[in-house]
């Protein structure tokens, strides 16, 4: 739309272009960027959420992973989790993620390997081996937390961490809260500027998941209905 908008300018066809017309393309134009900006102010929001300390326990989201071990996306979690189980020795951490068609093992296989070799213990890792979609990343966790009134904590990218709050909200941890961690350079660089799949817990598929999140949670709260647990007003 920008880009038409722009050629109309550059060549003159904005200004032979009925009245009607030039006012929808600019309502169009607004409502995209206020869209945009209300979508990239809730990421920001959750791009620095830490967490409390002493959680009862903490799950990393998966992603990808190799022969030679978890991906760079991965390793940004994996070594939050590292930090955080360091500093809270009580904690247990589940590690969920299944096997994708181009992965050699289960996620949370690569995930535990990779606890385990930075030193966290392995009784207190918990392998969550089935999942394919950050839903079922925390139907599939839950299922293993026996008290209901645990503390829980997510972990995953920043850039993901608003989504994966909403979906856990949505799944019944309305009380989870986040712990981000950091991103590789190129996740950074395009995260402004990229549209994404829904599905993907990867920096390369989340932007139409961030989306997807706050226009539910939008809907949800306009029918007085699901708790969303959206507040954008929460910094």
């Amino acid at each position: 739309m920008f880009a038409i908008l722009g050629f109309g300018l550059l060549f003159r066809w904005w200004t032979i272009l009925p009245r009607l017309v030039r006012g929808i393309l600019i309502a169009v134009v607004c409502i995209g960027l206020v869209v945009f900006g209300t979508v990239e102010g809730c990421i920001v929001s959750k791009m620095h959420a830490q967490g409390e300390p002493n959680l009862d326990y903490v799950v990393v989201l998966g992603a990808q992973v190799r022969k030679s071990g978890p991906s760079l996306v991965l390793r940004y979690r994996l070594d939050k989790a590292i930090e955080y189980l360091d500093e809270n020795p009580n904690t247990i951490c589940i590690v969920s993620g299944g096997k994708g068609p181009n992965e050699p093992f289960p996620e949370a296989q690569g995930m535990a390997d990779y606890l385990k070799e930075h030193g966290i213990a392995e009784q207190r890792i918990l392998e969550e081996p089935d999942s394919k979609t950050t839903e079922e990343n925390i139907v599939n966790s839950k299922k293993m937390i026996n008290d209901d009134n645990a503390s829980i904590g997510v972990i995953t990218n920043n850039f993901h961490m608003f989504r994966a709050l909403q979906i856990a909200d949505k799944y019944g941890l309305d009380n989870a809260q986040g712990i981000a961690a950091g991103s590789p350079r190129t996740c950074s660089s395009t995260i402004w500027f990229v549209s994404f799949s829904p599905k993907s817990n990867s920096c390369c598929n989340s932007r139409f998941g961030n989306l997807f999140a706050l226009v539910k949670g939008i809907r949800n709260k306009l029918r007085g209905g699901i708790h969303t647990g959206f507040h954008p007003s929460t910094p």
